[in-house]
């Protein structure tokens, strides 16, 4: 699925128009229906869904879906398109996301043990961010960090260090976190694994690494 996050710059009372790219890349047909919803994160950058709608930073209730079934054949490539309308009083930046969601049968995947055999029936979701920013906004980009602190071990040997990351600017603004440790005592250097963040204006975010001791 191209692209996996779409951003419009509509004005209020604008209107435009985007096309989402799938491809099956399987040997059987699969078709998808099309659905909304709202999302924010939580705390700990989670996603949480609510209905279409019901977040004030929504703009699902702007988007209409064409077609909102698709049937795809293996090797086959067809396109959604995503129209955005915005209202007069549209904020400033809104999101939603638009799930596509198999609902057709495929044949079962036997997986077979000494117990006996087991069907999978496999079903494929994928979600899509939709984003529109107001194109007047003079945007602000500002992440920075709010709280460094050390939590202590965990169960599995290691240590838990958590840094809170705020959002000071008014759009959504993207992140990767790079953290390199070293040991005072043995000069010894750890590369962690870099997190990537995304977050909403005015948000902040717990972010956890598992340190070695």
């Amino acid at each position: 699925v191209i692209p996996s996050r779409i951003f419009f710059q509509v004005a209020p009372g604008g209107l435009s128009q985007k096309d989402i790219q799938v491809t099956n890349p399987g040997k059987e047909t699969i078709v998808f229906t099309t659905g909304l919803r709202d999302w924010t994160r939580d705390s700990l950058g989670n996603k949480v869904y609510s209905d279409p709608g019901s977040l004030k930073g929504s703009n699902a209730k702007w988007l209409s879906i064409d077609p909102t079934q698709v049937t795809i054949g293996p090797g086959q490539t067809k396109n959604i398109t995503v129209t955005l309308h915005a209202p007069q009083e549209a904020l400033a930046i809104t999101n939603s996301m638009l799930f596509l969601s198999q609902i057709n049968e495929q044949k079962p995947i036997i997986k077979s043990d000494n117990n006996g055999k087991v069907a999978l029936d496999i079903r494929l979701e994928v979600g899509i961010h939709i984003y529109n920013t107001v194109p007047d906004i003079l945007a602000h980009k500002n992440l920075h960090f709010t709280m460094i602190r050390d939590d202590g071990p965990n169960s599995d040997s290691t240590d838990q260090l958590s840094i809170k990351v705020k959002n000071g600017g008014n759009v959504v603004t993207d992140g990767l976190l790079k953290l390199d440790i070293t040991n005072m005592s043995t000069g010894a250097n750890y590369k962690i694994p870099d997190r990537a963040i995304s977050m909403f204006p005015d948000t902040e975010q717990v972010i956890q690494f598992n340190l070695p001791l």
